[in-house]
Order: C-alpha cells, then sequence, then structure tokens
C-alpha cells in the first residue's frame, strides 16, 4: 500500500491534471468558430481517443513507455 503523503500527492496531481485536460478540451470546441471538415473532426477525434487509452493502459501497466505527437494537417 502507498504512503499517504504519495496518496496525497497523486490526489493532488490527478485531480489537478484531469481539470486541465477538461479545460483544454473544452476550448476545441471554440474552434467551431473556423472552417473544418468532417476529417479534421475524425483526425482530432481518434488522436484524443487513442492517447487516452494510452494512458490508461499506462496507468493499469506503468512499465509501458510511448509517446506519440498529434499534428492536424496532410503527411508529407
Amino acid at each position: 500500500m502507498p504512503k499517504p503523503d504519495k496518496r496525497k500527492t497523486f490526489a493532488k496531481l490527478a485531480t489537478h491534471r484531469v481539470n486541465k485536460a477538461i479545460y483544454y478540451i473544452e476550448l476545441l470546441g471554440n474552434l467551431r468558430h473556423y472552417p473544418y471538415t468532417e476529417a479534421d473532426i475524425k483526425k482530432i477525434k481518434t488522436a484524443i481517443t487513442e492517447e487516452l487509452d494510452k494512458t490508461i493502459e499506462r496507468l493499469e501497466n506503468p512499465k509501458q513507455d510511448f509517446k506519440k505527437l498529434f499534428k492536424l494537417g496532410d503527411k508529407k
């Protein structure tokens, strides 16, 4: 069982980071004021969903480690 101090730190950091993630996801809604395509929305949704799935997997299995950056636009 983790030490109480580490548990408090986890809870504090998790709360802050989840709220920050929610804030930035909500900001994506402001992009509705700009031109976009259904393909753009699909790419954004896929990137967020994949990263969330990876994050949950990392929490469930802390020995895995991988990173992928998102870029909207044409592949070259």
